[in-house]
């Protein structure tokens, strides 16, 4: 299927559901658009042209959070329970594979003791995990549904690196001081309707929301998974890295449209109704969310950093200059510049939040 027939199947597939149901909230339409099993973003084949990660930029920041998972696993699980890490959305296994290479070589007593779950519900991406457990063998585990994940089954660490992001959120905008949800109706055009209960519940849970006459999101599925994973997680750490704010800077009035926005070939526009099931959509994460119900249910947040700090405090320079060691010149320049990427402020160091949530 090329991609005009994709996008005009999902397109089709989109509008006759709104026709049938009514409108549709943008938490259902990024839904389809991004993980409908065949036709959604996450259904192709093929490595994303529209962005890169972390993980994309150099091998250097799977090392550092591999470091991070020996570190975890030295302090609080070198005896007891088996040691587990569990990746939420791995996509083709890249981090999972740089971490436990990294692992192997550096730390084979944690090397030997870790059962790694990665958890991707892409079909798509599903198949291309084959190569890591291929590699890696039977400590590779590869889950499709979260509901596998039992109370208390897990001790160890939660790696949720661009997972938040791109789980589907509601939009809504503020009107003479009320939540009003924004809607997804026949031809693709926006629709302001009364706010349904989850959706008011939620900011009454939080208590922050959009200014006065300005957009925003509730991340109604990122409080669940959260919810989920203190309650899969026995003893450990979460370790999320992603692109957001907390309440108060997420709602301010510096951002009137919110922040939900559509990426294709590295471009961002808020165009989220061209282009469905060929371009990725995201939304910042609202870090607030996080900390507050993983503090009902039993994490305690530590402070929200930058990722330039936390890989810097994990000894990132180290690993640089171990990584610089090569004989070969482009080796090291294309090492530096990574290094340089990963943590400079006005970079993806700069860009990205770690929060980490311990039980």
């Amino acid at each position: 299927m090329n991609d005009n027939e994709r996008n005009r199947n999902l397109a089709a597939l989109i509008s006759d559901k709104i026709r049938r149901e009514g409108p549709m909230s943008f938490a259902q339409f990024m839904d389809m658009a991004l993980y409908h099993p065949r036709l959604g973003y996450y259904a192709r084949t093929g490595d994303s042209e529209d962005y890169f990660t972390s993980v994309d930029v150099h091998p250097l920041f799977a090392r550092v959070l591999a470091k991070f998972i020996r570190l975890e696993w030295e302090k609080n699980f070198r005896e007891g329970p088996r040691f587990t890490v569990l990746e939420l959305g791995a996509g083709g296994g890249k981090l999972a594979g740089g971490i436990l290479s990294w692992l192997s070589q550096e730390a084979r007593g944690c090397f030997e003791r870790v059962r790694y779950l990665v958890l991707e519900s892409s079909p798509e991406r599903l198949k291309r995990l084959g190569k890591l457990k291929k590699e890696f063998g039977p400590r590779v585990e590869v889950l499709s549904d979260p509901s596998s994940l039992w109370p208390g089954s897990l001790n160890g660490v939660v790696l949720s690196n661009e997972f938040f992001d791109a789980l589907p959120c509601h939009r809504v905008v503020r009107r003479d001081g009320r939540i009003r949800e924004i809607r997804v109706g026949e031809g693709f055009k926006e629709i302001e309707a009364e706010a349904t209960p989850p959706i008011r519940s939620f900011f009454d849970w939080l208590g922050a929301a959009p200014a006065e006459g300005c957009a925003g999101e509730a991340h109604l599925l990122a409080r669940e998974w959260t919810a989920l994973l203190a309650r899969a997680l026995a003893r450990g750490t979460v370790l999320t890295i992603d692109y957001g704010y907390e309440s108060a800077e997420l709602y301010s009035e510096i951002r009137p449209q919110g922040t939900a926005l559509r990426h294709l070939r590295h471009q961002a526009s808020r165009d989220f109704y061209r282009d469905i099931g060929l371009a990725d959509l995201t939304a910042h994460v609202n870090f607030t969310v996080l900390s507050k119900e993983g503090a009902e249910k039993g994490l305690m947040s530590r402070p929200l950093v930058s990722q330039s700090r936390f890989l810097l405090d994990l000894g990132m320079e180290e690993i640089l200059r171990s990584a610089s060691e090569s004989p070969d010149a482009r080796t090291r320049l294309r090492a530096s510049s990574a290094a340089k990427t990963l943590i400079h402020p006005e970079g993806l160091g700069g860009t990205f939040k770690v929060l980490l949530q311990n039980k």
